[in-house]
């Protein structure tokens, strides 16, 4: 597998000049605390949209951009799109951005033919079309939500509560099945560990950024579904999380996603993650969560109806 590892570093490096201005509050180890709720509220897409030329973009462009999404400029945006209310644009240290995806610098994802192809198949599958019910997703089965690494912000309030400890780092997303475990004490996967969702995550810390590693993956559901594009993720792709406290309200994230066989080239995607006093509500997924059944029941009625037909039809015809 080619390492795309060295210029994500180089991309990555103003990280550490931020920490010299500021000193985040540490645990009782000295480690950085992440303990808190951090929220995503933006609208930023994945890939920038053709209305941007630039990563960094004036408030004037974020407020122009954040009324083609929102409906204020109705010829521009899709009429089925709902924003949730959600009307701003992501900010990083104060900079507004017109994509989550930082590098490559043409803000689009190097997509390989074979990952071109099975976005565009994930694409219908995540649509109304669907021959079985085992096409359906995991979302639709409360097996997995955005926070499912890596992490992905949708075009509403997204909490996500962190909860650390010496030995771990618990991520809550308030959405479907949210809770993932960060390893933090050097353990490694045991030998008989089973592939999952959200795959084994551990982490190591590099001066106050926490970079964490995920393995384990399962491969039966590749894709990563964010506003404005998918990222795909297999068993044998290399996922890497970066999580540095850049502020008291600031939490800076960047992950990127190593594959020869689904990207050409090294890629990079930064947000900010906001601290907030909100509550943690529970996401029951589950609850009422009919759908699945009923989709499966109306079948077999619709099934029984064409028996029927087809029963009476022999009948009438003699056969």
């Amino acid at each position: 597998m080619r390492c795309f590892l060295v210029p994500l570093l180089l991309a990555a490096a103003p990280v550490a000049i931020a920490q010299e201005a500021y000193q985040p509050p540490r645990d009782a180890t000295g480690r950085p605390d992440f303990g808190g709720m951090w929220v995503t509220a933006f609208m930023t897409s994945l890939e920038r949209p053709g209305f941007y030329k630039t990563l960094v973009v004036t408030e004037e462009e974020a407020r122009k951009g954040a009324e083609i999404f929102t409906g204020g400029a109705p010829d521009l945006v899709d009429p089925d799109f709902f924003t949730h209310g959600v009307k701003e644009t992501a900010q990083v240290r104060g900079e507004y951005r017109s994509s989550l995806l930082i590098k490559p610098e043409s803000g689009r994802m190097p997509y390989t033919e074979k990952a071109k192809k099975l976005a565009k198949h994930l694409e219908w599958m995540d649509g109304d079309a669907h021959d079985h019910p085992e096409e359906r997703t995991t979302f639709d089965r409360c097996l997995a939500g955005s926070g499912q690494p890596p992490i992905r912000p949708f075009t509403q309030m997204l909490p996500n509560l962190f909860v650390q400890t010496p030995d771990a780092l618990v991520i809550m997303t308030e959405d479907v099945a949210g809770l993932r475990v960060i390893h933090l004490d050097g353990a490694k996967p045991p030998p008989d560990v089973l592939t999952a969702h959200n795959g084994w995550s551990a982490g190591r810390w590099e001066g106050d950024t926490l970079v964490v590693e995920t393995t384990h993956i399962r491969g039966d559901d590749p894709t990563r579904p964010v506003f404005g594009g998918t990222i795909l993720v297999e068993p044998d792709s290399r996922l890497v999380e970066r999580f540095t406290r850049i502020a008291q309200d600031e939490l800076l994230y960047q992950f990127s996603v190593e594959d020869p066989d689904l990207y050409t080239a090294p890629w990079l995607v930064e947000y900010s993650f906001k601290l907030d006093g909100t509550h943690y509500y529970e996401f029951a997924c589950h609850e009422a969560n009919y759908s699945m059944v009923n989709i499966l029941l109306g079948g077999r009625v619709a099934d029984a109806r064409e028996a029927t037909k087809v029963g009476a039809a022999r009948k009438k015809s003699g056969r």
